[in-house]
């Protein structure tokens, strides 16, 4: 019967030998893990902090930026609506004398060389009057065809909707709240893309228009300037 007791009390000491055993190991590992994440978490917060996009919010700066952006808008498609209309009367102006001329021309100098009894030996004042008739429908022709009114103010109008439109989205944007609208930098983002497409692919005024209105000179670097130096473009 002793050595039964004392099998099982060793029995009983190996086992709790082997829970203690397992409890270090458990703790020890806990350890170790916890150390890796108090040495990594740094890092980690690193780069989520550097991954992390901040977005910018609405100020009177940028405020004030978009409304001088929609005013030199508003003033630019002012003048290419102008220089719209101008073309149009250019190409109503060169145009009708190539199809109102030759219909003149023709039957009158048929009805002078009937009414004189002409005949084809000879040049006569119908045969004058066609002939000139004929060179001026080709000068108009020419310089209809050379300076192209009917694209140049169809290019006019187009880029008087673009300007306009870009001034309604920003005066519509700025008519609400802010906690109501889109981050202001990705806003600016995309009225700055709009307005570089404008003005890289926008015609030239006519001279006549251009000095009237006093067309602002470096459009997109007068509005840069403004959040630069926090100043009104005048």
């Amino acid at each position: 019967m002793s050595d039964e007791k004392e099998t099982v009390i060793h029995l009983k000491e190996e086992n709790e030998k082997e829970e203690k055993e397992e409890v270090s190991y458990s703790t020890t590992s806990t350890d170790f893990q916890t150390k890796e994440t108090k040495v990594m978490s740094p890092s980690s917060m690193a780069s989520t902090d550097f991954n992390t996009d901040r977005e910018e919010p609405w100020g009177s700066d940028i405020e004030q930026y978009l409304m001088d952006v929609a005013k030199l808008s508003d003033e630019k498609a002012s003048i290419h609506d102008d220089s719209g209309y101008h073309f149009k009367k250019k190409k109503a102006d060169w145009g009708l004398p190539m199809v109102i001329i030759p219909a003149i021309c023709s039957p009158i100098s048929l009805m002078i060389g009937m009414a004189r009894g002409d005949t084809c030996d000879t040049f006569t004042a119908a045969d004058y009057f066609a002939a000139t008739g004929f060179m001026l429908t080709a000068i108009f022709t020419a310089v209809y065809q050379f300076y192209d009114y009917g694209v140049k103010y169809q290019l006019h109008f187009n880029h008087a909707y673009i300007f306009s439109s870009i001034s309604s989205k920003i005066k519509g944007k700025l008519v609400r709240n802010r906690k109501f609208r889109e981050p202001a930098d990705v806003f600016m983002t995309e009225v700055n893309m709009e307005l570089d497409y404008a003005e890289r692919t926008e015609p030239p005024p006519p001279k006549s228009i251009s000095n009237r209105a006093e067309m602002p000179k470096g459009f997109k670097g007068k509005i840069s300037q403004t959040l630069m130096k926090g100043k009104k473009v005048n």
